[in-house]
């Protein structure tokens, strides 16, 4: 009988081309430009900041509808990009938040009993963030986070 088990560890993965990112620190310290530095970067903004830089940015985002729709896009669309950053990913976060709301008629998240509101935005977020590449062959994603 063949075994399915592993007969020697495996050295680690170490290509930062596979690898989703998140950039954090306080405000002013460059997080934006480090995430313009990575090869053929496409910025999804959530908030200014790249317009006073030369990069590949979508207009500024400002609902959750609108990330969907351009993640999608890049999902089917022929394109040469290898990086997209979310740029923040708080501000992101904060669109999901009002969109789970919105389509379920509540006021906060909280209104979802039982802890369901919760879900729904766990569910909706992770729906979004899977949707980004992720490995070699569909590039790498880069967030940018601040502290507050």
């Amino acid at each position: 009988m063949r075994s399915i088990l592993p007969k020697a560890p495996e050295p680690p993965n170490v290509r930062l081309s596979e690898k989703c990112l998140l950039i954090y620190s306080l405000p002013g310290v460059g997080k934006t430009h480090l995430g313009s530095l990575f090869p053929k970067a496409l910025f999804l903004p959530t908030e200014p900041g790249t317009e006073e830089m030369t990069v590949a940015a979508c207009p500024e985002i400002r609902d959750w509808q609108t990330f969907m729709m351009y993640v999608d896009a890049i999902g089917r669309e022929e394109h040469d990009y290898e990086t997209i950053v979310v740029d923040t990913v708080g501000a992101l976060y904060a669109m999901c938040h009002e969109h789970v709301c919105k389509e379920n008629g509540w006021n906060d998240v909280d209104d979802g009993a039982h802890g369901r509101g919760w879900r729904k935005v766990k569910d909706a977020w992770t729906v979004g963030m899977n949707k980004l590449p992720h490995g070699e062959a569909r590039g790498r994603s880069c967030s940018v986070c601040r502290a507050a």
